[in-house]
């Protein structure tokens, strides 16, 4: 239950945009055809792969099948918010709902969370 109030309260902040080709903070939210834990490892390989050069914390939360990728740009840590997120949450074992947003700074826009998109789905990262 915490999880998805976790999710709709990172749509009410960000504010969710669709997939326009605009700046600003933009929302992605999908069905994965695989376990929440095996999305949220797609998750930690693209950020290692393509967001080397930033910060990326985050974790699983086994006991609420759930997972969170914060990635932070050491630039604008005064900020102290994160460039992406990513929360992953599905108790079934085929299919795990996944929320990606972009704050729309620098590299941060809607082609970095196609990317990430891509790459949760196909299982290779597809940097942007």
């Amino acid at each position: 239950m915490r999880v998805f109030a976790s999710v709709g309260i990172l749509v009410l902040m960000v504010g969710c945009s669709g997939m326009e080709a605009k700046k600003g903070p933009s929302v992605d939210n999908f069905i994965a055809p695989m376990t929440f834990d095996e999305a949220y490892r797609r998750l930690q390989a693209y950020s290692r792969q393509c967001l080397s050069e930033f910060e990326t914390n985050g974790g699983l939360l086994m006991h609420s099948y759930s997972g969170v990728l914060h990635v932070l740009d050491p630039k604008r840590r005064d900020t102290g918010e994160a460039s992406l997120q990513a929360y992953v949450s599905g108790r079934y074992e085929k299919n795990s709902d996944v929320v990606i947003s972009v704050d729309g700074v620098g590299v941060f826009d809607q082609k970095q969370l196609q990317a990430v998109r891509r790459s949760v789905e196909s299982g290779t990262p597809s940097c942007r």
